[in-house]
């Protein structure tokens, strides 16, 4: 399993992959893609200023479908911060969407 480092957010899905951004600078790194050689590569996006906060999809025996949750998170607080997320918007749901 693939997953962003401490100081990364994961910030959408591509294909078999997810990207992960630094949180002071917003560069993009990608994890090594994953699974078989079927489909379509896509690229799917939280809007700028949100983050993924989880994941929707549909599996049998099989993953089927997924679907990223972004989430804005809002910091409050003097120190020590508290950090909240509240869902914003999704990205398209890919895969077999009949199945």
């Amino acid at each position: 399993m693939d997953s962003c480092t401490i100081d990364e957010c994961g910030s959408g899905v591509c294909g078999t992959r997810t990207w992960c951004a630094f949180d002071t600078t917003g560069a993009i790194t990608d994890t090594p893609l994953r699974g078989g050689g079927g489909g379509t590569l896509y690229e799917d996006r939280c809007p700028d200023g949100q983050v993924v906060m989880g994941y929707r999809g549909r599996a049998g025996t099989w993953n089927t479908r997924i679907q990223a949750v972004c989430g804005e998170l809002t910091l409050t607080g003097d120190g020590p911060y508290a950090v909240s997320v509240t869902e914003a918007s999704t990205t398209p749901e890919r895969g077999l969407l009949g199945g």
